[in-house]
């Protein structure tokens, strides 16, 4: 397959979508989207950090959206670890005590994990 699919391109431009609409909140409102997510609104300095690497992944996927195969496959690859490590750190929390509401994060990072492993598997 030398082609990005269209519907890879659609998954990325939903990303973008919402990486902005998580981002420019999370940076404005932090101790809001805090308690939207059923946290306290104590630590905003992290969350302003979140909203600011959302604002960057969607800025980034915004950049190369008309670009080719090799622009993806990087991205690809950003997403991949970023999923995996975002896996990695939740299930610590968890095993640390973290409440179970952070599992709706783990369920969300392992399905976007599963997507862009099918599409960088389908892109060799």
């Amino acid at each position: 397959m030398f082609f990005v699919p269209v519907s890879l391109r659609r998954w990325f431009t939903a990303h973008f979508i919402i990486d902005l609409l998580l981002g420019i909140p999370a940076i404005l409102f932090p101790g809001v989207m805090l308690q939207i997510f059923g946290f306290p609104p104590t630590e905003q300095f992290t969350t302003r950090l979140l909203g600011a690497g959302l604002l960057g992944m969607g800025g980034a996927i915004f950049l190369m959206r008309n670009k080719g195969i090799i622009s993806y496959r990087t991205m690809l690859n950003i997403k991949i670890i970023w999923s995996l490590a975002a896996i990695i750190a939740i299930t610590v929390s968890l095993y640390l005590g973290e409440s179970r509401r952070v599992l709706v994060f783990l369920a969300i990072f392992i399905v976007l994990v599963s997507t862009w492993l099918y599409y960088r598997w389908q892109m060799e």
